[in-house]
């Protein structure tokens, strides 16, 4: 998509770096009691938004597919993206790096 191979390695390497994070301190969100007086519980449950679409730039496709996607993949959300036309294949590597991650349909 016209990088260079020095700027193509800089980009990987940040998503690398982003996605290890994740991975590292990545908490699921779990229920939570919470005092709502005497003799009662309450419970706060976080539900996924839904179906989130974005278009994802051809500045830096790998990088940026990742930090919009992987997050709100992790908290339940679906994910539709829609890559540059051009970098195509960008979005073939990107479904399949989640894919193998475990990430796949359902």
């Amino acid at each position: 998509m016209g990088k260079t191979i020095t700027e193509a390695e800089m980009e990987v390497s940040k998503t690398i770096r982003f996605c290890k994070y994740y991975s590292e301190n990545y908490q699921p969100i779990l229920p939570q009691e919470v005092n709502a007086g005497a003799k009662k519980h309450a419970f706060v449950k976080y539900f996924p938004t839904g179906i989130l679409y974005f278009l994802v730039p051809f500045n830096f496709p790998l990088y940026l597919s990742l930090k919009g996607g992987l997050p709100n993949l992790l908290l339940g959300n679906v994910i539709m993206a829609r890559f540059a036309d051009s970098c195509p294949n960008v979005g073939r590597v990107v479904e399949d790096i989640m894919i193998k991650a475990g990430l796949n349909n359902g």
